[in-house]
Order: structure tokens, then C-alpha cells, then sequence
């Protein structure tokens, strides 16, 4: 998942072997906390399912734009291509968009990132 924020774009990736990293556009981001803790390992299988869940509603793409401020990008990489959808962000956190629980997925790898590793001094 791809997400705006000031000044910069996060990006929020899962992997079917249960890593899970965050990616700052600025240089900063998160790695190697699943091999660690088992709440980001477990997060990162549950952003999986959303992926698995939602990938036959997404559209294939040979296109990454950065999302625009308020808006969300989600991207599934199969063996038959990426595939992407867009959404409000404003709506996923009001669990009214039918990705809310995709977003929330990945909201969850942030969360358990900052719970188990704070940023270095």
C-alpha cells in the first residue's frame, strides 16, 4: 500500500513469506521486523489475505503513480501481473470504502512496527 503524507510517500509492503517492511520516500523505513516479532509477522500474513481477498476486484497496471494527497494505492504482485486499486483514504479510515480492511491491514504493520521498534535515536 502506498500512502500520501506530508512531504513524503509511504509505502507499506508484504510478502508471502510473512516479511514486512515500511519504506519512506524521504530515506527512512523499517526492515526486518517480522523475523523478529512475531505481531509484525502475523501482520504482514493478514495484509496477505486482504491481498488474496481483494486482488480479483483490482485492475492489472503497468502504471505506479505516487498517490495524491488523500488517496491510498493498493498493489498485488502475482505470477500474472500487478494489479492495482485506488481509494480515499478518508473513506478507509471510515471503513465505508470496500478496501477499508486492506487499508487496515497495513495500518496494522505500522502499528506493530512502532509498538516493537521505535526509531533510532
Amino acid at each position: 500500500m502506498d500512502i500520501h503524507t506530508p512531504n513524503r510517500t509511504a509505502t507499506i509492503a508484504a510478502f508471502a513469506d510473512g516479511t514486512a517492511s515500511i519504506y519512506i520516500s524521504n530515506g527512512g523505513g523499517f526492515l526486518g521486523g517480522s523475523q523478529k516479532f512475531s505481531s509484525i509477522h502475523d501482520a504482514a500474513g493478514n495484509m496477505i489475505s486482504m491481498a488474496r481477498r481483494f486482488q480479483p476486484t483490482m485492475k492489472k497496471t503497468q502504471q505506479y503513480p505516487l498517490p495524491e494527497a488523500g488517496e491510498v494505492l493498493f498493489y498485488v504482485s502475482t505470477d500474472n501481473g500487478i494489479y492495482m486499486a485506488r481509494a480515499p483514504e478518508a473513506e478507509c479510515r471510515r471503513r465505508t470504502h470496500p478496501l477499508s480492511d486492506f487499508y487496515f491491514a497495513a495500518q496494522e504493520i505500522i502499528t506493530q512496527y512502532r509498538l516493537n521498534m521505535p526509531p533510532a535515536r
